[in-house]
Protein backbone atom coordinates (compact mmCIF):
# COMPACT_ATOMS: atom_id res chain seq x y z
CA UNK A 1 0.00 0.00 0.00
CA UNK A 2 1.64 3.45 -0.91
CA UNK A 3 1.62 6.17 0.80
CA UNK A 4 -1.49 7.51 -1.43
CA UNK A 5 -3.43 4.77 -0.88
CA UNK A 6 -3.10 5.13 3.18
CA UNK A 7 -4.11 8.59 3.08
CA UNK A 8 -7.01 8.11 0.84
CA UNK A 9 -8.05 5.25 3.90
CA UNK A 10 -7.14 7.73 6.74
CA UNK A 11 -9.31 10.34 4.98
CA UNK A 12 -12.24 7.92 4.71
CA UNK A 13 -12.44 6.82 7.68
CA UNK A 14 -12.48 10.34 8.78
CA UNK A 15 -15.36 10.79 6.33
CA UNK A 16 -17.51 7.85 7.77
CA UNK A 17 -17.03 9.31 11.18
CA UNK A 18 -17.76 12.70 10.54
CA UNK A 19 -21.26 11.19 8.79
CA UNK A 20 -22.10 9.45 11.67
CA UNK A 21 -21.30 13.07 13.65
CA UNK A 22 -23.59 14.69 11.10
CA UNK A 23 -25.73 12.31 11.35
CA UNK A 24 -26.77 13.11 15.39
CA UNK A 25 -26.36 16.54 14.59
CA UNK A 26 -29.58 16.70 11.97
CA UNK A 27 -31.55 14.16 13.94
CA UNK A 28 -32.87 17.45 15.37
CA UNK A 29 -33.31 19.13 12.36
CA UNK A 30 -36.02 16.67 11.41
CA UNK A 31 -38.72 19.40 11.28
CA UNK A 32 -36.71 21.98 9.34
CA UNK A 33 -38.23 23.09 5.65
CA UNK A 34 -35.15 21.63 4.15
CA UNK A 35 -34.65 17.83 3.50
CA UNK A 36 -32.31 16.71 6.13
CA UNK A 37 -31.08 14.19 3.80
CA UNK A 38 -30.26 16.41 1.69
CA UNK A 39 -28.58 18.47 3.75
CA UNK A 40 -26.39 16.00 5.22
CA UNK A 41 -25.23 14.94 2.00
CA UNK A 42 -24.18 18.14 0.82
CA UNK A 43 -22.24 18.29 4.45
CA UNK A 44 -20.55 15.10 3.74
CA UNK A 45 -19.91 16.33 0.14
CA UNK A 46 -18.25 19.26 1.17
CA UNK A 47 -16.09 17.61 3.70
CA UNK A 48 -14.65 14.99 1.36
CA UNK A 49 -13.98 17.13 -1.33
CA UNK A 50 -10.42 16.55 -0.38
CA UNK A 51 -10.90 12.85 -0.66
CA UNK A 52 -7.81 11.67 -3.53
CA UNK A 53 -10.07 8.73 -4.39
CA UNK A 54 -13.50 10.01 -5.37
CA UNK A 55 -15.59 6.35 -4.50
CA UNK A 56 -17.28 6.48 -1.55
CA UNK A 57 -19.47 3.76 0.81
CA UNK A 58 -22.22 4.45 2.93
CA UNK A 59 -22.26 2.02 5.40
CA UNK A 60 -25.98 1.37 7.44
CA UNK A 61 -26.50 3.15 10.73
CA UNK A 62 -27.36 0.96 13.65
CA UNK A 63 -27.99 1.92 16.96
CA UNK A 64 -25.11 1.48 19.46
CA UNK A 65 -27.09 -0.94 22.18
CA UNK A 66 -27.78 -3.42 18.76
CA UNK A 67 -31.21 -3.15 18.76
CA UNK A 68 -32.95 -4.39 15.68
CA UNK A 69 -34.28 -1.49 13.53
CA UNK A 70 -34.88 -0.57 9.84
CA UNK A 71 -34.33 2.66 10.98
CA UNK A 72 -30.34 2.75 10.43
CA UNK A 73 -31.10 0.95 6.39
CA UNK A 74 -33.58 3.64 5.17
CA UNK A 75 -31.18 6.40 6.30
CA UNK A 76 -28.19 4.99 4.55
CA UNK A 77 -30.53 4.64 1.47
CA UNK A 78 -31.74 8.04 1.41
CA UNK A 79 -28.61 9.11 2.36
CA UNK A 80 -27.25 7.04 -1.09
CA UNK A 81 -29.87 8.90 -3.08
CA UNK A 82 -28.57 12.12 -2.23
CA UNK A 83 -24.99 11.77 -2.44
CA UNK A 84 -25.63 9.89 -6.28
CA UNK A 85 -27.76 12.98 -6.90
CA UNK A 86 -25.08 15.66 -6.43
CA UNK A 87 -22.69 13.61 -8.86
CA UNK A 88 -19.31 14.34 -7.23
CA UNK A 89 -18.30 10.73 -6.20
CA UNK A 90 -18.89 7.32 -7.04
CA UNK A 91 -21.35 5.63 -4.68
CA UNK A 92 -20.48 1.95 -4.22
CA UNK A 93 -23.61 -0.11 -5.01
CA UNK A 94 -25.65 -1.11 -2.18
CA UNK A 95 -25.51 -5.00 -3.70
CA UNK A 96 -21.91 -4.71 -3.42
CA UNK A 97 -21.40 -2.73 0.32
CA UNK A 98 -23.90 -5.77 1.56
CA UNK A 99 -21.73 -8.38 -0.42
CA UNK A 100 -18.44 -7.54 1.28
CA UNK A 101 -20.16 -7.33 4.76
CA UNK A 102 -21.18 -10.24 4.71
CA UNK A 103 -18.16 -11.53 3.39
CA UNK A 104 -16.28 -9.72 6.86
CA UNK A 105 -19.47 -11.28 9.00
CA UNK A 106 -20.12 -7.59 9.13
CA UNK A 107 -24.11 -8.21 9.09
CA UNK A 108 -24.82 -9.76 12.00
CA UNK A 109 -23.13 -7.37 14.50
CA UNK A 110 -24.31 -4.15 13.43
CA UNK A 111 -21.58 -2.57 14.26
CA UNK A 112 -18.47 -1.49 12.28
CA UNK A 113 -15.27 0.18 14.40
CA UNK A 114 -12.33 2.53 12.75
CA UNK A 115 -10.43 -1.11 12.43
CA UNK A 116 -13.03 -2.99 10.45
CA UNK A 117 -13.91 0.35 8.13
CA UNK A 118 -10.48 0.25 7.45
CA UNK A 119 -10.52 -3.54 6.20
CA UNK A 120 -14.08 -2.57 4.41
CA UNK A 121 -12.31 0.63 2.54
CA UNK A 122 -9.88 -1.88 1.23
CA UNK A 123 -11.71 -4.24 0.00
CA UNK A 124 -14.16 -1.72 -1.83
CA UNK A 125 -11.17 0.40 -3.28
CA UNK A 126 -12.23 3.55 -1.25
Amino acid sequence: MNKGEKMSIKTCVKVLCLSVFFFSLNCGILHAKDDPYKQMAKELSDSASRLTNPKIAVIPFSYVDKRKSNGGAIICERLTTRLVKIGKYKVIERQLLENVLQELHLESTGVVDVETTKQLGKVLGV
